[in-house]
């Protein structure tokens, strides 16, 4: 068996995230994801802004759009894609 040191930080941030998974897929599981909270998938929401699956992936990376992961597959909520919508179509506005 071999044994991996991580500093008590990284461990809280992997147990706090394999946890957001967990109540995702609890939440998916038991139909409480419905009308009032609709997901898109990476395609439906690409379609939709009208950016590419690359430009998504950096939108995550940078922490502009909150997601969940299930699996390999990435959903947005409806909040999530709204409140990427107000807050930078008002940076746009500015500029």
């Amino acid at each position: 068996m071999k044994v991996i040191t991580v500093e008590s930080e990284a461990f809280s941030e992997i147990t706090n995230q394999i946890n957001e998974i967990k109540q995702n897929l609890k939440e998916i599981i038991e139909g409480k994801v419905h009308a009032n909270k609709p997901l898109m998938n990476n395609d439906e929401l690409k379609e939709f802004l009208g950016v590419s699956k690359r430009t998504l992936q950096n939108y995550r990376d940078k922490g502009l759009i909150g997601f969940s992961q299930v699996g390999s597959k990435i959903y947005y909520t409806n909040k999530n894609i709204q409140d990427f919508i107000e807050k930078y179509q008002n940076n746009a506005r500015r500029r």
